[in-house]
């Protein structure tokens, strides 16, 4: 009889990232839009099969109550990680681009300048979900 009391994960990614994931990498699950659970990476398959690397992933809460058996989930690989930088939500990013003769506030003087040496220069304006400029 099988032990449904503590699970872990079993997740595929191409084998085109293959090369990205080791043993003991931090992984992220998500159960559902407000249940994520942290992990590590336990082994990795180093066969490939239909183009998919197969790897486990030991859970650090193994027996949360949300957890079932054959449940689909989704399987983050923590890759890198930085500090001291600042997240925001996911949202549409658009390229702003001045000239010397079309001055705009909305663009600092430190700006990058065009590599092509028009004297352009361009930033990038963040656009949140109700359209409203963020800088």
């Amino acid at each position: 009889m099988a032990d449904l009391s503590s699970f872990r994960v079993v997740a595929t990614i191409s084998d085109v990232h293959a090369s990205r994931v080791a043993a003991g990498m931090p992984a992220r699950v998500k159960i559902d839009d407000a249940t994520t659970v942290s992990g590590t990476i336990a082994s990795v398959d180093p066969r490939i099969e239909n183009g998919a690397v197969r790897f486990w992933v030991d859970l650090d809460a193994a027996s949360h109550p949300k957890l079932r058996n054959n449940l689909r989930v989704y399987v983050y690989a923590v890759t890198g990680a930085r500090t001291n930088v600042l997240q925001l939500r996911r949202a549409h990013w658009e390229m702003q681009t001045t000239t010397a003769s079309s001055s705009s506030a909305a663009i600092p003087p430190s700006a990058p300048r065009c590599a092509s040496g028009c004297g352009a220069k361009r930033t990038w304006r963040w656009w949140m979900a109700c359209g409203k400029a963020m800088k």
